[in-house]
């Protein structure tokens, strides 16, 4: 089975937003257990780095995050 994350859900577990971070990191959770395969889509990574980027201003730590995500597909 292959599911497209929404870009929602990638950063409710990065940013640990209340109520959905608990349900984001299950999901993300059984991805990285081989349950199932996760798709990103290009355009949601841009996103994702432009948030992060806005919410924690700290380039550096984005950049080991995006690094991390990139390294997970």
């Amino acid at each position: 089975m292959v599911i497209l994350f929404d870009t929602c859900i990638i950063l409710d577990h990065l940013l640990n937003r209340e109520p959905f971070n608990k349900t984001s990191r299950e999901v993300l959770k059984l991805s990285g257990q081989l349950r199932f395969d996760g798709l990103v889509t290009v355009k949601s990574m841009a996103d994702i780095h432009y948030i992060l980027k806005r919410s924690l201003h700290d380039e550096e730590h984005v950049r080991k995050v995006m690094h991390h995500l990139v390294a997970l597909s």
